[in-house]
């Protein structure tokens, strides 16, 4: 009945891999060793990462809480007749945001049968994890 507005700035990033934190030390010399920003993150920018680490990112969520007044469904052009003004129903001022996530990265190859030249050993094969979940924001606000 109350539809929020919700817009995901960066919609598609890389994770850098989980390596070993004296690989990071190493490359990062000279620059901050805890956390690491993207070129121009840090500012909202449509498209950017506003912060990342080693196998982590940050990314901005742009929401518009609905309007929990009945009377504001009509300012947004429904009618007054399609409006709904019965009270609020249990949970019903929760703010969720249902995220379709993807992983796809490179794996060693589990082979049940070795090669007999050994041509496979470092043969990579490529594998994806497809998942839906849901951010619970909280409640909005009835003022």
């Amino acid at each position: 009945r109350f539809a929020s507005k919700v817009t995901v700035l960066c919609p598609e990033f890389e994770v850098d891999a989980n390596t070993d934190m004296w690989d990071d030390a190493l490359k990062d010399e000279g620059r901050d060793k805890g956390r690491k920003r993207d070129e121009g993150a840090g500012q909202g920018e449509t498209a950017k990462i506003w912060e990342r680490g080693r196998n982590w990112v940050s990314i901005i969520l742009e929401v518009v809480p609905a309007s929990l007044r009945p009377e504001h469904q009509t300012l947004l052009g429904k009618d007054k007749d399609d409006v709904d003004d019965s009270p609020l129903k249990e949970d019903e001022d929760i703010l969720e945001i249902p995220m379709f996530i993807r992983m796809e990265w490179e794996a060693d190859a589990q082979h049940d049968m070795v090669s007999a030249h050994g041509k496979d050993k470092e043969a990579k094969e490529k594998r994806e994890l497809a998942y839906w979940c849901v951010l619970g924001v909280g409640r909005i606000s009835h003022e």
